[in-house]
Order: structure tokens, then C-alpha cells, then sequence
């Protein structure tokens, strides 16, 4: 894996690292490294979350889709990307390990606030 190798990780000792991922699945793993490097500024870990919550993203939004709403498919996968980049702006070091949560939440309520926008409004 690339960010392994990156090297910001050697600023935390190894064994409190391992201790504190040791419970986690191994998805959440490597998005709480990519987190906790995103927290320190690390502009490739940010990209690498992005990619990581573009699946999610879309079948949340294909999840939420329906005609009736006037919202496009389009629309509300940009709306998810608004959440997830939300959630990465406030990704906070100390917050880093439970960014996961805080992600998928994001991206859900963005995306069901857009639709019920389109829905309110009625716009096409």
C-alpha cells in the first residue's frame, strides 16, 4: 500500500497504533489510517478517502433515487460528495478513528437534503 510508505505514521509509536485499530474490520482499518493522515494534512490520504466513499456515495444515492422527486441521479451523487468533503474539512486529529461514522453520516443527510429540496421545490 502506498500510504505505508508515505512515513507520517512514524511520528506515533507502533504498538499504541496497532492497539487502537486492533478491534476494527480491516476496511475501517485502512480508512482510519487514511484519515488519521488526512487530519495532518496529507493531501494523497484526502484523495484516497474520496475514492474510498465514491461506491458508497453512489448506491446511497441510487438508494434515495426515485422520478417523483425531480432530482436527478447526478444531483444527489454530487450532494454526497458535498457531505464527504464536509466531513473531511472537519476531520479534526482526535476525531480521526471515528471518521468512518461521521462520513456516512454526511454523505446520507446531504444527499436526502437534496432530495427533499428538489422534492419541496419542484424543480427539474
Amino acid at each position: 500500500m502506498q500510504i505505508a510508505s508515505h512515513g507520517k505514521l512514524n511520528s506515533c509509536p507502533v504498538g499504541y497504533y496497532n492497539a487502537l485499530l486492533s478491534h476494527r474490520s480491516n476496511r475501517r482499518r485502512e480508512i482510519d489510517k487514511l484519515a488519521l493522515l488526512a487530519s495532518h494534512g496529507d493531501s494523497v490520504a484526502e484523495r484516497a478517502l474520496r475514492d474510498k466513499y465514491l461506491e458508497l456515495i453512489v448506491q446511497t444515492s441510487r438508494q434515495y433515487y426515485h422520478p417523483v422527486h425531480n432530482a436527478t441521479l447526478l444531483d444527489l451523487i454530487e450532494a454526497g460528495f458535498s457531505g464527504l468533503n464536509q466531513a473531511i474539512k472537519q476531520l479534526k486529529v482526535q476525531k480521526a478513528l471515528s471518521f468512518d461514522s461521521r462520513a456516512v453520516e454526511a454523505i446520507r443527510a446531504e444527499i436526502f437534503h437534496k432530495m427533499l429540496n428538489y422534492t419541496k421545490s419542484g424543480c427539474a
